[in-house]
C-alpha cells in the first residue's frame, strides 16, 4: 500500500522516505511560529545520590503533538486514519530539539534525549513520545515527614529553533507512570511555560518533578524501638511492685536514648527547615516515658509514708473498685487485721488508696499517648 502511494506521486510521502521532512520545519501557522502541545508527562527513571541529596538524576517522559501540513492527505482517497508504517522523528520526520535554558548545562541530544515511534494522522497532527534524561539536577530535600520524605527538583527546559517553535502546556500537572522506581513515589509533574526576561518571545518550559520516598524498612527500623518502649512504660504498672516498675521504665529510658542516637547520626535531618515529625515522636514519647517514671518514684515513696489517720471511706471504696479492675482482686488486708495493729492497718489503707491513683494515672497516660501520637502524625 506504502508503494503503492509513493507511485501515485504523492510527493510528501515521496519526501518522507528521503528523509527531507525531517531536515525542515513544518509550515509556519498564521502567528509565524509552529504550535508544540504538550500533552502529559510522567517520570520514567528517578534516583539520588545519598552522599549528597541535592543532586539527582531522573528521566523524564513527554507525550508532544504537533501539526505539519505536509502530512496530510484525503482519508477518502487513501482510506486510513492513521500511516500504517512506523515513523521515527529526526530520521523522517521533523521535531522539537529540547534543550536546557542556560547554555552552560547543554547536554548532547543523542545521549540525553530520545524519541518513540510517531503517530501521523491524516489531518496532519504528529504525535510522539519523548524521554529527556537530566543528569544532576539540583533539588530541595523536603524533611518534614522524613522517612517519607520529598524531593522537589525543578529545572528549565526549551524547544528549538525557539524562535520559530511556540510550547502549549495542554495538562500542567501530571502523575507518574507504573515504572517508577519503588524506593521513589512520583507526587507530581508540573510543567508551566514561562518567558525569559531578556525576551519576551523566548520560551521555555519550566518543569518541576515531585517524588516521595518510599521507604517502610527505614520507619520500622526508626519506630520499632520507640513503641517496643513505649509499651514497656505503659504496661509496667501491670507488674505490680514499685520496684519492677521503675527498672522497667528506666530500661525504656534507655532504649529511647539508643534509638535517638541512631536517629542524630542521620546528618541530612539536620538541615530540615521545619522539625521533623519524627523528632517531635521521639520528645513526646521520650517526655512521657520521663514523668511516668517520676509519677511511679512520688507515688511510691508516698506509699511507704506513715499516716496517723486512715483515708476517707469513700476513697477506700473507690479504690477497692480500681484495684479490683486493674488487678484483678481488691486489697483486703484491712479484714485481716487486728485492733491490735491499727497502725499498721492504716498504712495499707492508705497503700491501696495510692495504688490504686497510680493505676488511674497510668490508664490515663495511655490514652494522652495514644491522642498525641495520632495528632503528632495527622
Amino acid at each position: 500500500l506504502i508503494v503503492g502511494l509513493v507511485t501515485e506521486n504523492n510527493a510528501w510521502m515521496t519526501e518522507l522516505y528521503k528523509g527531507t521532512l525531517a531536515m525542515e520545519l513544518p509550515p509556519s501557522a498564521t502567528s509565524g511560529r509552529t504550535a508544540v502541545h504538550i500533552l502529559s508527562a510522567a517520570v520514567e527513571q528517578f534516583s539520588i545520590s545519598e552522599a549528597n541529596n541535592v543532586i539527582s538524576d531522573l528521566e523524564l517522559a513527554v507525550r508532544l503533538s504537533w501539526i505539519d501540513s505536509r502530512l496530510r492527505w484525503d482519508i477518502k482517497t487513501w482510506p486510513f486514519a492513521t500511516f500504517p508504517a512506523k515513523l521515527n522523528v529526526h530520521h523522517q520526520l521533523w521535531g522539537p530539539v529540547f534543550v536546557p535554558k542556560e547554555r552552560k548545562e547543554f547536554f548532547l541530544t543523542s545521549t540525553k534525549i530520545s524519541y518513540n515511534d510517531a503517530i501521523v494522522r491524516s489531518n496532519g497532527n504528529v504525535t510522539t513520545t519523548v524521554s529527556i534524561r537530566v543528569p544532576r539536577a539540583r533539588c530541595t530535600n523536603d524533611l518534614h515527614q522524613y522517612p517519607y520524605d520529598r524531593q522537589h527538583c525543578c529545572f528549565d527546559i526549551r524547544a528549538e529553533p525557539w524562535k520559530r517553535l511556540r510550547t502549549v502546556v495542554t495538562l500542567p500537572t501530571a502523575t507518574g507512570s507504573a515504572s517508577s522506581p519503588s524506593s521513589w513515589a512520583l507526587e507530581n509533574v508540573k510543567m508551566t511555560p514561562e518567558s525569559s526576561l531578556e525576551n519576551e518571545r523566548e520560551e521555555y518550559i519550566r518543569t518541576c518533578v515531585t517524588v516521595v520516598r518510599n521507604s517502610a524498612a527505614i520507619q520500622a527500623e526508626l519506630s520499632l524501638p520507640m513503641a517496643v518502649s513505649a509499651v514497656i512504660f505503659l504496661c509496667a504498672q501491670l507488674t505490680g511492685k514499685w520496684k519492677t516498675q521503675v527498672y522497667l521504665k528506666i530500661v525504656a529510658i534507655f532504649l529511647q536514648l539508643f534509638a535517638f542516637q541512631a536517629l542524630i547520626s542521620n546528618t541530612n535531618l539536620s538541615f530540615a527547615s521545619q522539625t521533623p515529625v519524627v523528632y517531635r515522636y521521639y520528645n513526646f514519647t521520650v517526655g512521657m516515658t520521663v514523668f511516668s517514671l517520676l509519677q511511679t518514684l512520688v507515688l511510691w515513696a508516698l506509699s511507704r509514708r506513715t499516716f496517723d489517720s486512715p483515708p476517707p471511706h469513700r476513697f477506700i471504696l473507690l479504690s477497692d473498685a480500681m484495684n479490683y479492675f486493674v488487678y484483678g482482686k481488691a486489697n483486703d488486708k484491712m479484714k485481716e487485721c487486728g485492733q491490735a495493729i491499727i497502725e499498721k492497718a492504716k498504712t495499707s489503707e492508705w497503700h491501696s488508696v495510692v495504688l490504686a491513683l497510680h493505676s488511674a494515672l497510668s490508664i490515663l497516660m495511655v490514652f494522652i499517648y495514644l491522642l498525641g501520637v495520632a495528632l503528632i502524625y495527622s
